[in-house]
């Protein structure tokens, strides 16, 4: 046995046990938190060299290799250890039936991606991650939707481009290619990464998908397929060093994330739907990643991984204090969630802080890596800027909403669990934005096996 095999093989046997355990909800919620948690301990200590782990990296499957070495280590185990924060809320968010065995697929696809030999093939099992993610946005006794579809028919072109990029990279490894191929390899590239970034125009699921899907199933997905495509966009930059010389893209690189940008806090600013506003936050927060991402350097790169653990947090944070309140009975709209803050103000409280979070405002987990990339000054601070500001000020509009006098009627009070989870995610929020130093280091570690990226 090998440490990819036992990794993947012990998801799918947690994903088999889960599915058992369907109707214990506490059995199937502690087997898929502790299971993941342990597997996320595998990824850190199975190597050859291990006294407790002995095990070989490199298993091949059809022809193909899953490699797990100090390349990707941290980076898997950064996968897994987000599927476990968010499995641990589930308890509470009560996402639905398939969400556990499904999401344990969901990451174990993800992680498969991580550790494919050539990475080009990551394509192949992010496509079967979207497929699977349909069940978590959309079980099946809700019937067809077009969100969760849209997210398949974009996935697909996603993989399509990708590959046919990398086919063209790797003809001009050899030296044969024109530079007409290189131009066409690196323009299959970006638009393959946009489609799996859900950038503009291709975020067309995103929008969709939160008006339908519940809160915390579209947290869960949003956060392990993103954190899939990135890395899978700091793998290819890794491999390609002519990429990584091309100065030209990483300045396009630079104005798209400035247009992301602001495309996704002016429609912020317009949502009437707090999912909605959620989700283009969400977007405006992957183009400060983008706007890293095009500083070219290896701290920038590092800030990448940094700005998407502080997204787990945020938007962890903010799926559960609307999964409270759409367990509870509450709307998504802001004439049905007028004066909530007085019906439930824990809940309320974890939206508004998760929402800041997410846009980065001061003294937030979102903000130490903003300021970061606001001190490389130019369009990508005033984009920066602009992103927290605009977003900042959806987030006190539905605090006014929630302020707003109460409607008749009542909420059930939340149970001692969703009140300490809910707690806790504010606290964290706020721990991470005063002591970032808690966070960003050991996460930007997982970069440390891409020498390409960090000069090592």
């Amino acid at each position: 046995m090998n440490s990819p095999m036992l990794v993947l093989g012990a998801t799918l046997l947690l994903a088999v046990l889960v599915v058992a355990l369907r109707r214990e909800a506490v059995a199937a919620w502690l087997a898929t938190s502790l299971g993941t948690g342990v597997v996320a301990a595998v990824v850190f200590l199975a190597r050859p060299d291990s006294a407790l782990l002995p095990l070989g990296g490199t298993w091949v499957l059809l022809g193909r290799s899953l490699e797990l070495g100090d390349a990707n280590r941290a980076i898997v185990g950064f996968v897994y250890l987000v599927a476990g924060f968010m499995f641990l809320g589930a308890r509470v968010a009560r996402p639905g039936r398939l969400f556990y065995a499904a999401g344990l697929l969901v990451t174990g696809l993800a992680a498969a991606s991580l550790m494919a030999v050539p990475f080009l093939y990551a394509a192949l099992f992010l496509e079967g991650m979207a497929l699977v993610a349909v069940l978590i946005l959309y079980p099946p006794e809700r019937g067809a939707a077009r969100g969760p579809l849209r997210m398949v028919v974009l996935y697909t072109l996603g993989m399509m481009a990708l590959l046919t990029a990398g086919w063209q990279a790797e003809s001009l490894g050899s030296g044969t290619v024109s530079a007409e191929a290189a131009r066409t390899a690196t323009v299959l590239a970006v638009v393959g990464f946009a489609l799996l970034l859900a950038a503009p125009p291709f975020h067309l699921w995103f929008p969709t998908a939160a008006s339908h899907s519940h809160p915390y199933s579209l947290a869960f997905v949003i956060l392990i397929a993103q954190a899939g495509a990135v890395f899978l966009v700091l793998r290819f930059f890794d491999a390609y060093a002519w990429l990584r010389q091309d100065q030209g893209l990483f300045d396009a690189a630079r104005w798209i994330g400035v247009g992301i940008a602001v495309f996704a806090s002016v429609w912020a600013m317009a949502q009437r739907s707090l999912a909605r506003t959620a989700v283009y936050a969400v977007m405006a927060d992957t183009a400060v990643v983008l706007l890293a991402f095009s500083a070219r350097t290896a701290e920038g790169f590092q800030l990448v991984l940094g700005l998407s653990a502080a997204r787990v947090i945020a938007l962890g944070v903010w799926s559960m204090g609307a999964s409270t309140l759409q367990n509870a009975g509450a709307g998504d709209s802001a004439e049905a969630l007028a004066g909530i803050a007085y019906r439930a103000p824990l809940a309320s409280t974890a939206i508004i802080v998760g929402l800041l979070s997410i846009a980065g405002f001061p003294l937030t987990a979102g903000f130490p890596g903003r300021w970061a990339v606001m001190a490389g000054g130019g369009p990508a601070a005033y984009a920066v800027v602009g992103a927290i500001g605009a977003i900042s000020l959806a987030a006190v509009r539905w605090t006014s909403t929630a302020l707003r006098t109460p409607p008749e009627g009542e909420l059930p009070s939340p149970a001692m669990p969703e009140r300490f989870f809910l707690s806790a995610g504010i606290l964290l929020c706020l721990l991470l934005g005063l002591f970032p130093q808690l966070l960003y280091p050991w996460v930007i570690e997982a970069l440390s096996g891409l020498s390409g990226l960090t000069g090592g």
